[in-house]
């Protein structure tokens, strides 16, 4: 930074100016930028901003502020140019050149070793050529070929090549560059090279405080030289001719920033001050500099057609309109920038109050407003008495004569507004009636006397007196006619004429105006909700408009409207119904306008900010440019795409997000981004560049998008994004074709399947209905039958027929259950109890009562049914095998237990198995008990069927070793 002040430095002293000021607006206001130092501000061919500035480079692309910075290298960069390639060169302060290409900042040269102070000069307007000097010399370099490079060195008066290592001081100022001319600088004198020839064609004045600059502006070539103090030289260069302008009185000029305005005709010169406007034969328009609060290095208009402006000291401006100005503190007579009146006063003058109670006077024949007085007292609002030449302070106690140049006691209070009948009679609206005065000791009109509530008055020794026409709040008054006038009041608009009062009402609703206007024969009313209405025909009123904003006052020029609101003016024409707005996009930027009032044939505004003014038949000039759309960003689940990977997505892949850039400065945020998809009728507007869709539907869409600015104008192309977004696999057709060849298959495989399991379950069945005789024939063995009819048998030897007859009922009962269950595979458990405790009672008696039985668990057999016969085996097995051998009490216990199958415990307290079948062998009995083969093969088919771990275990129980009994445990299915 230190260089490029250097360069400005020793320029003269600065003139304090009060001259007119074009509107700014600080570009960090509206975008996150707060740099304050900028040397160089750049629009590229895709409409993008650039900005060299002592923290680095900056882009602009209307979404987002981008930094480009290399911490290896010194980072105060300017002289920003764009090549045909689209490629920004840009230099710093340490002799250093670079470049940006694919978003990166890449360093091309280094000629800091060829430079004492770090300040160089290239031009690229050869492109691929580009051409360097320094106080070393010229260096020529190829862009596309990097190791195609020379270095001349100026000497008698020819451009002599050499090698880089071999150059020694030979000092070139400074070049530019045409097709067919090099024009440089070397001591003071400018040289032109066309043709491998050398010319000096003119010599620079001397002594001079800088070097000569220079430069291509609108396809000529200048020079520009600061000389002594507020002393400049323009050089106009044509071929070898050199035509010399000698200006005195420009202070500080910034010499690389002159500019040439097509649009306006003007060539405009920066300065430490501000900056200086020439005509196109460069004379000077304005002795004084503009906006001499900034220190302006560069100036560009834009796209459309702002004009930017880079300062070393307030960032980067934009004036937006060169039609709206203002007058601030700093560069007027005013003290503050918060205006909050301005009144019409005698013919060719107006006044201004500002926050401090200051009161300042305008007249025709006077630019500046002039100071009049302060006021000791709060000031919010200015009225004009006609009659008494005064003007009113409210709520002061003070009002200014005019006739005497002082103040002086205020003889009215209270006051909301004022308008005169004539030099004696008056109408007041305050803030608990309106009323009507006659001053100077005069009686009041009887014309007027009619529309009192209290036609007495009350005198005062100013020599006014005041009558009530309505006790209510009044914000406004009209007069139309000696005898007719309007009072809007908080409640009400009344209308007041022969005599009598009426209300005026919309749509059978009150009206409650802020102000009131005549225009010739209509009447013209601001209501306070925005509203406009227009009497053109007595007891006939229509609402022409309702403002988004509210309105603050009326005021007329020639056949134009005015309807000043809070933050724009409006302007109406009623002949063609044509409406125009004036706010921050047409330079009108204030965060509160007061009131407005015509007066020099201009518009004055008094605003929180300053009071702007613009020419009165000032037509808008809407933004034409149509704004630029471009996809820069894609994103996808959160995850960056590139373009070509947007066409085919999977359906997870369907979160998307859109980031597009613009160039909409004017519009300041206030563009939309308008989109539709292909099959949409209406475009959908949104604010912002951002574009996002959650969870879209799967199929192919085309998306098409257009930016649309503050003027509704929209971008010159539609962007338009092609992409398909996958069925999931289970909705595509190849899926649907392997889902029914599936399916055929499976249920192929499934009927054979249920025709395989019949037909095991057949097997199994039948197999299963041949162990379950088997069972039966088992229990059914003459043995058996024989053991149980000779217990019978001894009963009735002992006479005990009750016994034999209980036994014999028994026997019947297992013999008839046995035949009825050989018919079912399963029977409900209870039945199966039955039998057991049957079974068990026969062998009781056959043990003559030395057999005891115990079952528990019952309950759980109650709503189950179980194989037929297959627990009666054990209980006979555990009987004949464990009990009949043993002497003493013989006890059987028996248990039950609902798992995934049913569990029966069978325990005796018999012999055991190991001395069972010792007796076995001793009577040479070696066939197993009970068709023990026969129940295996049964419990092996329940388990194929049911695919359950069914069977049972035997456990021999022992004592120290001894016998004690035997447990068997069954596992049965059971249904």
């Amino acid at each position: 930074m230190r260089q490029f002040i250097i360069f400005y430095l020793f320029v003269g002293l600065l003139q304090p100016s009060i001259a007119q000021d074009y509107v700014t607006q600080s570009f960090s206001d509206v975008y996150d930028f707060d740099v304050r130092t900028i040397y160089d501000v750049m629009q590229a061919s895709d409409e993008k901003l650039w900005i060299g500035t002592d923290q680095g480079v900056f882009s602009f692309n209307q979404r987002e502020v981008k930094r480009y910075a290399d911490s290896r290298y010194q980072s105060e960069f300017s002289n920003l140019k764009e090549d045909p390639d689209g490629r920004i060169w840009l230099q710093n302060f340490s002799g250093q050149i670079f470049f940006i290409k694919e978003d990166s900042l890449r360093l091309f040269k280094d000629l800091s070793p060829y430079t004492r102070d770090g300040l160089i000069s290239l031009d690229i307007s050869r492109y691929p050529i580009m051409l360097v000097s320094s106080e070393y010399g010229i260096f020529k370099f190829n862009i596309e070929e990097e190791s195609e490079y020379q270095a001349f060195a100026f000497e008698n008066q020819k451009l002599v090549p050499q090698n880089f290592d071999e150059l020694k001081v030979s000092p070139i100022e400074n070049i530019i560059a045409t097709q067919e001319t090099l024009y440089f600088i070397h001591s003071s004198t400018i040289y032109s090279f066309r043709q491998g020839e050398v010319i000096p064609i003119s010599q620079t004045r001397m002594p001079s405080r800088s070097k000569v600059k220079l430069l291509k502006v609108a396809d000529k070539i200048f020079g520009v030289q600061l000389l002594g103090e507020g002393e400049v030289v323009l050089y106009q260069i044509d071929g070898d001719k050199v035509t010399e302008r000698v200006y005195r009185g420009l202070n500080g000029v910034v010499t690389q920033s002159l500019q040439y305005f097509e649009e306006k005709q003007q060539y405009w010169l920066g300065s430490q001050k501000g900056f200086y406007v020439f005509d196109e034969n460069l004379d000077l328009l304005e002795p004084k500099a503009s906006l001499q609060q900034l220190y302006v290095t560069s100036i560009i208009q834009d796209v459309e057609g702002n004009y930017l402006l880079s300062t070393l000291n307030e960032g980067l401006q934009i004036i937006y309109s060169l039609d709206v100005q203002v007058y601030r503190k700093d560069n007027s007579g005013l003290r503050v920038d918060n205006i909050v009146d301005i009144i019409a006063g005698p013919e060719g003058t107006a006044f201004i109050l500002d926050e401090q109670n200051n009161l300042f006077q305008m007249s025709e024949g006077e630019l500046l407003p002039q100071f009049l007085y302060q006021c000791e007292e709060r000031v919010s609002s200015l009225f004009f008495n006609y009659p008494e030449a005064v003007i009113h302070l409210f709520p002061a106690s003070t009002q200014y004569n005019l006739l005497r140049n002082g103040p002086e006691p205020n003889i009215l209070t209270n006051i909301k507004s004022l308008n005169t009948f004539d030099s004696t009679n008056l109408i007041v609206s305050q803030s608990g009636s309106a009323i009507l005065i006659s001053s100077r000791n005069s009686k009041l009109r009887n014309n007027l006397r009619p529309y009192l509530s209290d036609s007495t008055g009350k005198h005062f020794e100013t020599g006014i007196t005041q009558y009530v026409i309505r006790q209510k709040r009044s914000i406004s008054n009209l007069i139309v006619n000696e005898a007719e006038f309007y009072v809007a009041y908080s409640d009400a608009l009344y209308h007041y004429k022969n005599g009598d009062h009426v209300e005026i009402k919309y749509n059978n609703q009150p009206i409650v105006a802020i102000d009131l206007l005549k225009d010739g024969s209509k009447i013209w009313i601001a209501g306070t909700d925005g509203s406009l209405f227009l009497i053109e025909k007595e007891g006939e009123i229509q609402k022409i408009n309702s403002f988004s904003m509210a309105i603050k006052n009326l005021d007329l020029y020639k056949d134009k409207l005015f309807i000043v609101a809070s933050k724009a003016v409006y302007t109406y024409l009623h002949q063609t119904a044509e409406l125009e707005k004036i706010d921050y996009t047409n330079g009108l930027i204030t965060s509160e306008i007061h009131k407005g009032l015509i007066f020099n044939d201009k518009i004055y505004l008094a605003t929180y900010d300053g009071l702007f003014y613009y020419p009165a038949n000032f037509k808008r000039k809407y933004n034409e440019h149509k704004p630029s759309i471009n996809l820069d960003e894609f994103k996808v689940n959160g995850a960056t795409f590139s373009q070509g990977e947007i066409s085919d997505l999977t359906h997870l892949q369907n979160n998307l997000l859109f980031n597009f850039s613009t160039y909409a400065l004017r519009s300041q945020k206030s563009f939309q981004l308008a989109y539709k998809f292909e099959q949409d009728q209406e475009w959908q507007f949104t604010d912002g560049l951002s574009l996002s869709f959650n969870a879209l539907q799967p199929g192919d869409y085309e998306l098409s998008c257009k930016i649309v600015n503050e003027a509704g104008i929209s971008s010159n192309f539609v962007e338009k994004i092609s992409f398909s977004i996958a069925f999931p696999f289970y909705q595509q057709a190849w899926f649907y074709f392997a889902i029914s060849l599936f399916s055929v298959l499976i249920v192929g495989g499934f009927l054979n399947y249920r025709y395989k399991v019949k037909r095991t379950n057949a097997i199994l069945h039948e197999r299963l209905a041949m162990s379950t005789l088997s069972s039966i024939k088992a229990q059914m063995n003459p043995h058996f039958i024989f053991n149980a009819i000779n217990a019978v048998q001894n009963s009735i030897l002992k006479g005990d027929k009750n016994a034999s007859y209980r036994y014999l009922n028994k026997l019947s009962v297992i013999l008839r259950n046995i035949l009825i269950h050989s018919e079912k595979d399963f029977i409900d458990a209870e039945e199966e109890l039955k039998m057991i405790e049957s079974y068990l009672d026969l062998e009781e008696l056959r043990f003559n009562g030395d057999l005891n039985y115990h079952i528990e668990g019952k309950e759980v057999l109650s709503t189950i049914e179980m194989p037929a016969m297959i627990i009666q085996p054990f209980v006979e097995n555990s009987v004949k095998h464990g009990l009949l051998h043993k002497k003493g009490s013989k006890e059987i216990k028996i248990s039950f237990e609902l798992q995934e199958y049913l569990i029966c415990t069978i325990i005796d307290n018999g012999i055991g198995r190991d001395a069972s079948e010792q007796i076995k062998k001793e009577q040479g009995l070696n066939k197993k008990a009970f068709s023990t083969s026969s129940i295996q093969k049964r419990f092996a088919i329940l388990r194929e069927y049911y695919q359950l771990d069914l069977g049972f275990t035997y456990e021999d129980l022992a004592v120290n070793d001894q016998a004690v009994g035997t447990k068997v445990v069954l596992r049965i299915p059971f249904k």
